[in-house]
């Protein structure tokens, strides 16, 4: 008796395989770093997650916004509270009690990754969540909350439209700077129970629904 899930993984084609010429992209969840990490180690040229850490597939689409654009972010960007210097498209990593050293670090990575992101074959994006939080002050939605109290973010669920919107736009946006791009969605395996079991298992399925559509619509994907 099987005290596990076994699932049969059916081998891809050689075509489909990555190989050691193929450049590839990580953004997303804490999974997307474990991985990433495990490509790096393994010598293939790879870049994971300029921004740190992201959860959910707002915070993703608006790093790749930002990398598409090429922009540098400028010192009023950036947010502070408790002593820290913080971009909330950023995780915590990025945060520093000097605003330029924190913004000296966020743009040489914006600067890497936007010009990595054309010549890559596979981008790998990593939901963990379909759970968002918007600034109240601004209403934008947050990559992290940067310990600022809870009363200042208002949380919310996405529904699938929003996500599958989203996704419309970018993909082709990508694709458009680089023709030859294979992007794979994937969703974290990592639970997320501070939202409860039942609550874990609905944002989980929200983002396999979305991805299976966007999958049946673009042939890159």
């Amino acid at each position: 008796m099987e005290f596990r899930t076994v699932v049969s993984v059916p081998e891809l084609d050689e075509d489909n395989k990555a190989s050691y010429s193929d450049a590839s992209m990580f953004i997303g969840s804490c999974f997307t770093e474990n991985i990433g990490t495990k490509f790096k180690q393994l010598k293939f040229y790879t870049c994971v997650n300029p921004f740190g850490v992201l959860y959910n597939p707002i915070s993703v689409a608006n790093g790749l916004r930002l990398l598409i654009s090429e922009k540098e972010l400028s010192r009023s960007s950036l947010q502070h509270f408790n002593g820290q210097w913080f971009s909330f498209a950023h995780h915590t990593s990025f945060s520093n009690p000097d605003p330029d050293v924190c913004l000296e670090h966020i743009n040489s990575e914006l600067a890497v990754a936007s010009d990595f992101i054309k010549n890559i074959k596979y981008l790998f994006l990593t939901f963990g969540t379909a759970r968002i939080y918007k600034y109240n002050s601004s209403g934008e939605t947050v990559s992290n909350c940067h310990k600022i109290p809870a009363k200042e973010f208002t949380h919310q669920l996405l529904s699938i439209e929003e996500i599958i919107e989203t996704y419309k736009v970018l993909l082709p946006a990508l694709k458009k700077i680089n023709p030859e791009l294979q992007v794979i969605f994937t969703v974290s395996p990592v639970r997320h129970l501070k939202d409860g079991a039942i609550g874990n298992q609905l944002s989980k399925s929200i983002l396999f629904v979305a991805i299976n559509q966007l999958l049946a619509t673009f042939d890159y994907t």
